[in-house]
């Protein structure tokens, strides 16, 4: 009986997780999917970004790292590991999911080889965009990392997914 509630336990939270990171990568998506018409719109203008261009690919570029650290986050704590605490704790988080960290740390490799780079590109960005004006912006600069967001996204969602899928299946859900 109580290894049946445990069980029961279990299920509730991977459910509870599961809607969670569901919740967040429509949020992605949907910021990725702006970005992509944002980014077709500024090439379809002869590659001239307005202010308003600038800010608002800033305001995605925030929004979509905000979103993958989310799930980060919120992977942490499912698993039960500890959030950092340190100055530089964004970027501990991030570590954490990669090739090299996520073994130690019992976490899922959510951060694969292919877009470790990028996301460290797009983490330091968004410190760039929160301590500055989107008028001082050089879009030339600007677009080499707004344009890793689409890039980015499919293959973050995958290990997501892939995530939930072996633990559903470890929970048989």
């Amino acid at each position: 009986m109580r290894q049946h509630e445990e069980s029961k336990h279990q299920a509730e939270r991977l459910a509870d997780f599961a809607e969670q990171c569901r919740l967040e990568l429509a949020q992605l998506y949907e910021t990725s999917t702006e970005i992509a018409l944002l980014l077709a719109d500024i090439q379809a203008a002869d590659n001239h970004a307005t202010l308003r261009n600038r800010a608002a690919a800033a305001n995605f570029a925030q929004s979509f790292y905000s979103g993958v650290e989310n799930i980060l986050k919120r992977t942490s704590k499912y698993c039960g590991v500890a959030l950092p605490k340190s100055e530089q704790w964004h970027s501990e988080l991030a570590e954490r999911f990669t090739t090299e960290h996520h073994q130690s740390y019992q976490l899922p490799l959510l951060l694969t080889p292919d877009i470790t780079a990028p996301i460290t590109i797009l983490r330091r960005f968004r410190h760039v965009i929160m301590h500055g004006y989107a008028m001082n912006l050089d879009w030339e600069r600007m677009s080499l990392n707004v344009e890793l967001i689409p890039k980015v996204f499919l293959p973050f969602r995958h290990a997501v997914e892939q995530f939930l899928d072996q633990e559903r299946q470890r929970y048989s859900l």
